[in-house]
């Protein structure tokens, strides 16, 4: 559920925005000068993350934070130079709390065509295979074979399968040295999560007009996947809390409960995805490669990442990709890495301090305007995709990389 504004998107354009900020205004007054063709001499991929740089800029979304990780905070404000600035970066460091593509609530489903192709191309080069060694061979509780599933039929005999996820205990955030991981994914702590049901795929198209009938704002389009089995998108955190109430209502005057669907927490969500391992993706470590576009073997599982899931690395078609296209992880689920974020029901907290224990969705009160999004998507390096890693979106914001599917219990 676009969740947009994602506070992570913003620390992956604050990177790109401190290695373009020297060359932008060239750039950008050449273009404006003798327009798009004299710049066919720069490299596509840097071009086109210049051109997220310069979306970025114009948002207005975020101002200049020296105090943050990524000198960059939330809500409109001036930008300036903090002190230091640019010094030995480029190094996977300010992973990014940005817009989004841009796509505001309502604004045309073209917008942003192209942004972030070949993104993070040469991002994390260099960072050393053999970095983050120990890495994750803990396995955690709750592992083994798919539990049992069930099925919930929306309006129009539209299915949607669940999938159950028991109960167990296991190690929530990165683990020490990890690789291409970030603060905030500390401090790694044991969460114990009561059993629960999960959506076997995140929220379709087809499902999404079968409860709502139609779209919020704009609608999905072909320039981000277009179809029934597609994923739904250019929807809100709010949006999807109108979608919930409203299943949940279908599935009282239907008969099928009792059944009460809601959005994962943050810790649910995360010991879905890992279902049962410790190691930076459900698939394994992967570490024959940088944690960008490349491709390279599972780690644990047969195969390459790109068996597991959508990122930017096997982006072809451009834009979101049917659900269920790649392997799932053990508890039976289908992308969980990639292909489009996921809202939680968790308000955003920069970090694991004070987070609760008990697998509950961590809630401030009054609740805050970012909320928590987690698995990474199409257009993203593979860092993103990882298991402990985590953004955040505003509440009201529709974007076209951002999704969601349903938790549920009994």
């Amino acid at each position: 559920m676009g969740c947009g504004g994602c506070r992570g998107y913003k620390q992956e354009r604050g990177t790109a925005m401190r290695d373009f900020r020297g060359v932008a205004k060239i750039i950008v007054l050449g273009v404006m000068a003798i327009g798009i063709g004299a710049a066919a001499q720069v490299h596509s991929a840097d071009l086109s993350e210049l051109l997220r740089v310069i979306q970025f800029f114009n948002s207005g979304g975020y101002h200049t934070d020296c105090a943050s990780e990524d000198t960059f905070g939330p809500g409109p404000g001036a930008h300036h130079a903090c002190e230091g600035e640019g010094e030995g970066e480029g190094e996977g460091e300010g992973e990014g709390e940005g817009e989004g593509e841009g796509e505001g609530e309502g604004e045309g489903e073209g917008e942003g065509e192209g942004e972030g192709e070949g993104e993070g191309e040469g991002e994390g080069e260099g960072e050393g295979e053999g970095e983050g060694e120990g890495e994750g061979e803990g396995e955690g509780e709750g592992e083994g074979e798919p539990g049992p599933t069930e099925t919930i039929l929306l309006p129009g005999d539209v299915p949607l399968e669940l999938v159950w996820i028991p109960a167990g205990t296991f190690l929530m955030g990165r683990y020490p040295g990890e690789q291409d991981s970030y603060d905030r994914e500390d401090p790694q702590h044991a969460v114990s999560v009561p059993g629960f049901w999960m959506g076997k795929y995140e929220i379709t198209q087809a499902q999404w007009l079968a409860v709502r009938g139609t779209w919020p704002g704009s609608a999905p389009s072909s320039s981000y996947g277009l179809g029934d089995s597609y994923p739904a998108y250019y929807i809100s955190w709010n949006d999807a809390k109108d979608f919930i109430t409203s299943l949940n209502a279908h599935i009282v005057s239907s008969g099928q409960g009792p059944l009460t669907v809601r959005l994962p927490s943050e810790a649910e969500w995360e010991y879905a995805c890992r279902a049962g391992t410790q190691t930076r993706f459900y698939f394994g470590d992967s570490l024959g490669c940088a944690a960008d576009c490349s491709d390279c073997a599972a780690g644990v599982l047969p195969g390459n990442r790109t068996d597991y899931m959508w990122y930017c690395g096997n982006n072809s078609p451009y834009g979101s990709k049917p659900a269920g296209g790649k392997l799932p992880n053990a508890f039976g689920l289908y992308d969980m890495s990639g292909n489009v974020w996921e809202c939680c029901e968790d308000d955003w907290h920069s970090n694991y301090t004070g987070a609760p224990s008990n697998g509950s969705a961590w809630i401030d009160s009054p609740r805050a305007s970012y909320r928590m999004v987690r698995g990474g998507g199409w257009d993203y390096n593979a860092r993103y995709c990882r298991s402990a890693d985590r953004f955040s979106g505003n509440a009201s914001s529709r974007y076209g990389l951002i999704g969601f599917r349903l938790a549920a219990i009994r």
